[in-house]
């Protein structure tokens, strides 16, 4: 049965109280060192070395104190949409926007971590409503000069009334989260029974997880490079587990499940070749197992339990 509009004020971002976790350097080193060590066993011969690589990275100290995620991701927002309006960046935005065209056409949709906005563009435009969180400000500070709905706050304490949206979906930000089940529950208290979540994990089987290990962290800006925030690599199985009680897996994609690195399409005519590749082996139930990206699809009991 279809919704009415479920209609509540947003304030301006800049203006109204932030709702944060408090998550400064020491207090984010607390919340990692809080996140049980992983131990993953070998399922396939090519998995081997990426497991191996995986449980030895488990293994390291927690993190050196430094940047807040949110003064992280403020960094970032100066850089965030550099190159990513082509390219491996684009193929990878299409990749999940084909997820959230599917599930969220003429309905009520809440982007969890919306940053600057690219992805949440696009969903207003097939949406019947589409609001973004993020906890930066200066990712925030951008999404609205693309004059979207945004709110600042946390996705562990999310600023908004329960069942609200038909469609909620978070990408590239979960695996950022000590606290992911309480993440989780509060994307599905927003959810109105009966709608859909589409919840984004880094894989450890991957290549992308591979040339993380072999390459080392990347620059973010001035200071500032990728070990400076929390990271979490999930296997299917352990995504599983954080699902609160009332949601059912309905699908899995997998994203740049081929693709070995983004400079693969600074070689002429080859970046297309992966990306049709890529295209034609996401949602295959083998391959998608070894995405970089690892997509859930879960659907909330009509029940609402």
């Amino acid at each position: 049965m279809a919704h009415a509009p479920h209609f509540f004020r947003i304030d301006d971002p800049m203006e109204r109280p932030v709702i944060v976790t408090p998550d400064a350097g020491a207090s984010r080193n607390r919340a990692a060192a809080a996140v049980p060590s992983t131990t993953i066993v070998p399922t396939c011969g090519l998995a081997r070395p990426l497991v191996a690589l995986h449980n030895a990275a488990m293994a390291v100290s927690p993190l050196p104190l430094g940047p807040s995620t949110q003064d992280y991701y403020d960094r970032f927002s100066r850089s965030y949409d550099d190159h990513r309006h082509h390219g491996y960046h684009r193929m990878i935005d299409e990749l999940e926007l084909g997820l959230v065209r599917r599930y969220g056409a003429g309905r009520d949709v809440f982007e969890a971590g919306c940053g600057t906005g690219l992805l949440l563009k696009e969903a207003a435009r097939v949406a019947r409503a589409a609001v973004g969180l993020d906890l930066s400000r200066g990712m925030l500070g951008q999404a609205r000069a693309r004059d979207l709905k945004v709110v600042q706050g946390s996705i562990t304490a999310v600023p908004l009334p329960s069942a609200s949206f038909d469609l909620v979906y978070s990408m590239k930000v979960l695996a950022h989260i000590p606290p992911i089940e309480a993440a989780i529950a509060e994307l599905t208290r927003v959810l109105r029974p009966g709608g859909h979540l589409l919840l984004e994990f880094y894989n450890p089987y991957s290549l992308r997880y591979l040339a993380k290990r072999l390459g080392g962290p990347g620059r973010i800006a001035e200071g500032t490079t990728e070990k400076d925030v929390f990271t979490r690599y999930d296997t299917l199985d352990k995504a599983r587990s954080y699902l609160p009680a009332g949601l059912e897996v309905v699908g899995v994609r997998g994203v740049r499940v081929l693709t070995p690195t983004s400079k693969v399409w600074k070689v002429p005519g080859l970046g297309p070749l992966f990306e049709r590749a890529e295209r034609a082996v996401c949602d295959l139930p083998g391959p998608r197992s070894l995405g970089g990206f690892m997509i859930v699809i879960a659907r909330k009991s009509a029940r609402g339990t």
